[in-house]
């Protein structure tokens, strides 16, 4: 069953604001000047959803990629880390700070990511991620990369950004670049706050990095070996949740061209540190990175899709000023 919140409030506690914004105006703030428009009911009950996410979280692709492929229409609420939880609680009455949120239409909330890729697959059974003779054997693995890859990723990223001064800065501009006028504002006192505490959270430590890439290989061995016959996606013989799953999670290490669109670079992603360009190589090298690649060429976006083959922000009605949005 999907964990889901009805009756959303506006007001979230009064411990979770002080928390987040113990400023009263900053909290005003970050309400008032929204980067997108809220849900919309119509009279046949159908509308947009709203997706409250980190942009380049790679939860959030993972989640995005679904919505893509539904066809169903959304809006991405974009935030940068540490401000998105603002959004993340009030819609959740308080109950979470983690991204991916889905808000539907209909006021209902989803918070896992693997909760909405449920509700989607059950909503779209035409997209067969989980089809009943490997269901099981998909969720199993599905949680061996929520629970393994998911975090590894992370920390190799943050710990390989948190020491360049260089990196920090253009992906500080990445962060900024789907904020809103009053977040971008406060990101250079926000972010530097919340990298310390990110590190001190996870541990991270630059010694660890190859513990990190070994949990990371891990997952990538395991892939490997489901591909060693010959077949071209992780289950049966098309393109399920498990092949969505390892390639969003995997994306931001992989560095795949289409998501270039989000993260504000280039397709060689020539913005990101040497040492991430390193082990960068050496996982695109890999079966398992190749698989990721392909995945993403062939399966990230629907038959109908036009446009450049980018993963882009969704984000509605904006208003700008000076070129940012409020």
């Amino acid at each position: 069953m999907s964990k889901v919140c009805t009756d959303i409030s506006t007001t979230y506690p009064p411990s979770a604001r002080n928390a987040i914004a113990p400023n009263p105006f900053i909290a005003w703030a970050l309400t008032t000047f929204r980067a997108v428009e809220e849900p919309q009911k119509t009279a046949e009950g159908g509308g947009k959803a709203r997706l409250i996410s980190i942009p380049v979280s790679h939860f959030t692709e993972k989640v995005r990629w679904a919505l893509d492929l539904s066809g169903d229409d959304y809006v991405e609420d974009a935030h940068p880390p540490g401000m998105h939880a603002h959004y993340t609680l009030e819609a959740t009455k308080g109950a979470s700070t983690m991204v991916p949120v889905l808000v539907l239409p209909d006021g209902k909330v989803l918070t896992d990511s693997s909760d909405i890729l449920d509700f989607i697959a059950e909503k779209h059974p035409e997209l067969n991620l989980y089809p009943a003779e490997h269901k099981e054997e998909i969720k199993a693995f599905e949680r061996i990369v929520n629970e393994k890859l998911a975090p590894a990723v992370r920390s190799m990223a943050y710990t390989i950004y948190g020491k360049d001064a260089s990196a920090k800065i253009k992906i500080a501009r990445v962060f900024m670049s789907h904020g809103s006028v009053v977040e971008n504002m406060m990101a250079p006192f926000v972010l530097p706050v919340m990298a310390g505490i990110m590190t001190k959270a996870f541990g991270l430590s630059w010694d660890r990095l190859d513990e990190y890439q070994k949990e990371v290989m891990d997952v990538f061995t395991l892939v490997e070996n489901k591909l060693s016959d010959g077949r071209q996606y992780l289950f049966g013989s098309s393109f399920t949740a498990a092949d969505l799953t390892f390639a969003a999670i995997a994306n931001v290490l992989v560095g795949v061209p289409q998501m270039s669109g989000v993260f504000g670079q280039s397709e060689s992603y020539d913005a990101s540190p040497p040492e991430l360009e390193k082990r960068r190589g050496q996982l695109r090298s890999t079966k398992a990175g190749q698989h990721c690649l392909k995945v993403y060429e062939t399966c990230r976006f629907p038959e109908k899709h036009g446009g450049d083959g980018k993963v882009r922000i969704k984000t509605g009605k904006v208003n700008k000023i000076l070129g940012y949005r409020f």
